[in-house]
């Protein structure tokens, strides 16, 4: 019989799992992880809760054609990914460790769009939060 709290995505989500990255041109495994929630996380939901609301609000107040700004919108992606971003192993830039915090991951996911492009397509895959 399946017990269903090895399947609760919701709390999975929250204590988050590594990512192990890939080389970008040979996808071979590096020696670098990536603590990360997904998107099922509470934190996930709040935030994109919060933006939806920010951006009724605006939509209210303006009468104007409401375009998108895609500078904006990649920083508002990364700032999420920075939100989900708990922790990171052997990350270094330069010889030089690199301090996992929100502005340091904000930083790597711009500088770096191929280990972005792994973190959103592991925080988004249901199957990397769920036991067994």
């Amino acid at each position: 019989m399946a017990d269903l709290q090895l399947l609760d995505s919701v709390a999975l989500a929250n204590e988050g799992e590594k990512l192990v990255l890939l080389h970008p041109a040979t996808e071979e495994e590096l020696d670098i992880t990536i603590t990360l929630m997904g998107s099922d996380s509470d934190e996930y939901r709040n935030t994109i809760k919060k933006r939806f609301e920010q951006a009724q609000r605006q939509q209210a107040k303006s009468k104007k054609n409401n375009e998108i700004d895609l500078d904006e919108a990649e920083d508002k992606s990364r700032d999420l990914l920075a939100k989900m971003t708990l922790s990171w192993e052997n990350v270094e830039e330069a010889g030089k460790k690199v301090a996992c915090t929100f502005e340091s991951a904000k930083a790597l996911y711009k500088k770096y769009p191929w280990i972005r492009e792994q973190v959103e397509k592991f925080i988004s895959d249901r199957t990397n939060f769920i036991k067994g």
